[in-house]
């Protein structure tokens, strides 16, 4: 487990997550299912990868680089997807003090 990834590793932590989703499921909205399945799924290949070669076709050197789930439950993706809309508010509001 990656240690920059503190709530992936609490849901997988003994099973956590599918032992809650089991004793709880139909009472867990669909879209907390979602977002948490994707979080748990990021970084990994299941959302796809990125392969990387270098410019030197005598070298052999080969990069895959994993998708990442831009869930809004997601630590890492929520977090840059939060910073992004910041930035663009500080264009629509009025430069004041409040």
């Amino acid at each position: 487990m990656h240690p920059d990834k503190p709530l992936k590793a609490l849901f997988n932590r003994q099973q956590e997550w599918l032992t809650f989703l089991n004793n709880h499921i139909g009472h867990i909205r669909e879209v907390v299912i979602e977002n948490v399945t994707k979080m748990l799924a990021c970084g990994t290949a299941a959302f796809g990868s990125r392969k990387y070669t270098c410019a030197n076709t005598c070298c052999s050197h080969i990069k895959f680089i994993n998708q990442t789930c831009k869930s809004r439950a997601c630590n890492s993706c929520g977090t840059k997807a939060t910073e992004r809309w910041v930035q663009t508010q500080q264009y629509v509001l009025p430069d004041c003090e409040w």
